[in-house]
């Protein structure tokens, strides 16, 4: 995957799709979670909203951690998207479950899936 500057990544994403976050669970294994709708706040600095449900068990990893991927899948991903938004990764292991191929992020230990057509590391603000 080719590392680009944030201000580029709108060209990759727009109009903004289904996406998949990604969190680290305790034991060190990726949560996935389908966000249904998120934005770009700002390209400079580079800042991105979006929502969760307040139970969700992402949102409590989120508030634990302060880190996220948000990996915006490829065609191949599609039915990922359903699988992921459907159950709650507290008892789950989602890319277990679905067979997904997992892949390193640069600069975090959280993984993403494979493949994707963009991977955003991000902080919590």
């Amino acid at each position: 995957m080719n590392k680009i500057k944030f201000s580029n990544a709108p060209a990759f994403t727009s109009p903004n799709s289904m996406t998949l976050i990604c969190t680290e669970k305790p034991d060190g294994t990726t949560n996935l979670a389908t966000l249904a709708f998120w934005a770009f706040a700002s390209t400079n600095p580079g800042k991105i909203m979006f929502s969760l449900n307040k139970g969700a068990y992402s949102l409590e990893l989120l508030a634990e951690k302060k880190e996220v991927v948000l990996a915006i899948p490829s065609v191949e991903l599609t039915g990922t998207l359903i699988g992921c938004g459907t159950c709650s990764g507290r008892d789950t292991d989602k890319a277990a479950q679905i067979g997904l191929n997992m892949q390193d992020v640069e600069g975090t230990k959280i993984k993403a899936p494979a493949p994707c057509k963009l991977l955003i590391h991000a902080t919590v603000a």
